[in-house]
């Protein structure tokens, strides 16, 4: 019986929380902190409708270490 050699490590990464490192790396990188600033200013006006409920929720979580 023949031995498969692996494959040689290529440009990409090798597994899931690999892939994820270098999509954060590359991101991080390839984007100004302007592009950063208005990214987070975008998910801050998609959450903000939702945070009464989130912070609700949190003030009910029976795991919740600090009150």
């Amino acid at each position: 019986m023949q031995e498969t050699k692996s494959p040689e490590p290529g440009p990409w990464p090798v597994g899931w929380e690999s892939h994820r490192n270098h999509e954060i790396v590359y991101t991080a990188l390839n984007t100004t902190p302007a592009q950063r600033f208005a990214w987070l200013e975008e998910m801050l006006d998609l959450l903000r409708p939702q945070m009464p409920e989130l912070l609700k929720a949190r003030e009910n979580d029976p795991d919740r270490k600090y009150k």
